[in-house]
């Protein structure tokens, strides 16, 4: 299985949010939520509702073509959704209301986490300034479940400073969790402030710009792809795009980083790649705390330099490729002790005088 998300009838119904002054952004980000997960695959969801997971089983009832299976108690509708997820290649969404409902689900998280079930648990919170404060059910939520998740994340209390395509990539991000580098449960916290179904935002019709492809189709936000190939059906759309811009990170297939070049020679289309590394980051890190910004900037500038003239070098004697990797850790080591020494006069020479 290539694609993460399978083709869906999933419309997000802009009616409810494009056409009035105010909306509730508890229940926009409920439809995102569940609109999003229903776009990936998933059909049947768990519910054990209370109150602070109102906006969210709110949402699902207004979907009764979804299969959704309810128990008051968190622990047997746990077991019951490890069951399900037995024969399902998507994964069972669990949701539950917040505070000791959360933690009544250990034991089946523990069991899809032994054996490698697909299980995603959306758990209501309550909101920063309402937890830690003695009421009762105010227990901390936030990784809760500990290493028996493949992914954790917690989203904040709706808020119009959050775009909606955080929610949407979030939700893509932890179904991928789900399901590759082993199936596994997953956990997403959703904290929501009263009132929870009538809360009232005026929000800017620019809050959704960003969005506005996803909203008029049945795809989902982003895609995730468990194997080193480039599928078809995704080459197909980009060629659609016509124009576009190719952004690579850590590749490490040699056959899927040729495929992608050759895309990009083909359809003309300019490549961006970040050119330093994990270590090499942290090597930077360190030279600005220790020396500072002046010395810093010089090393970059240096080390750029220093690196391509090494790389030439190679390549005339023919000792690596145009294709072949090359440390860049070394030039960052030079042009650090160069910049140690002549930092300043370099910094006061080259850019000073700009700004």
């Amino acid at each position: 299985m290539a694609r993460v998300g399978a083709e869906s009838k999933a419309i997000f119904r802009t009616d409810r949010f494009l056409n009035n002054e105010s909306i509730s952004l508890n229940q926009l980000w409920s439809e995102l939520i569940i609109t999003e997960l229903e776009r990936l695959g998933v059909t049947t969801f768990c519910l054990a509702s209370g109150s602070r997971c109102t906006p969210l089983s709110d949402c699902l009832s207004t979907r009764p073509w979804l299969s959704v299976v309810t128990h008051f108690d968190e622990r047997a509708l746990g077991f019951m959704a490890l069951g399900l997820a037995q024969n399902r290649e998507r994964p069972i969404v669990i949701i539950t209301t917040s505070g000791s409902a959360v933690a009544n689900l250990l034991p089946a998280i523990i069991e899809a986490s032994q054996q490698g079930l697909p299980l995603i648990c959306i758990t209501a919170d309550r909101p920063f300034e309402c937890q830690d404060c003695r009421s009762n059910q105010t227990i901390s939520q936030d990784g809760i479940f500990g290493s028996y998740v493949n992914y954790s994340r917690s989203l904040p209390a709706p808020t119009v400073d959050i775009r909606p395509e955080v929610v949407l990539s979030t939700i893509d991000y932890l179904f991928s969790f789900s399901l590759f580098n082993g199936n596994g449960p997953v956990h997403l916290n959703c904290s929501f402030r009263e009132p929870l179904l009538t809360d009232s935002c005026i929000v800017n019709q620019s809050y959704f710009s960003a969005i506005q492809s996803w909203m008029i189709s049945t795809d989902v936000y982003s895609l995730y792809f468990n194997d080193n190939t480039l599928p078809d059906h995704l080459i197909s759309k980009l060629i659609i795009a016509k124009k576009g811009v190719i952004v690579i990170g850590d590749i490490l297939e040699q056959e899927l980083l040729d495929r992608v070049l050759l895309f990009a020679k083909q359809y003309q289309w300019p490549v961006l790649v970040n050119p330093l590394g994990g270590g090499d980051i942290k090597l930077m890190g360190a030279i600005g705390i220790l020396w500072g910004i002046k010395v810093t900037f010089i090393t970059l500038y240096l080390s750029f330099i220093i690196g391509g003239i090494f790389s030439l070098i190679l390549f005339i004697t023919k000792q690596k490729k145009a294709k072949d990797y090359m440390s860049f850790g070394p030039s960052i080591g030079i042009a650090s002790i160069i910049a140690l020494f002549w930092g300043e006069l370099l910094w006061n020479h080259f850019v000073g005088p700009y700004i």
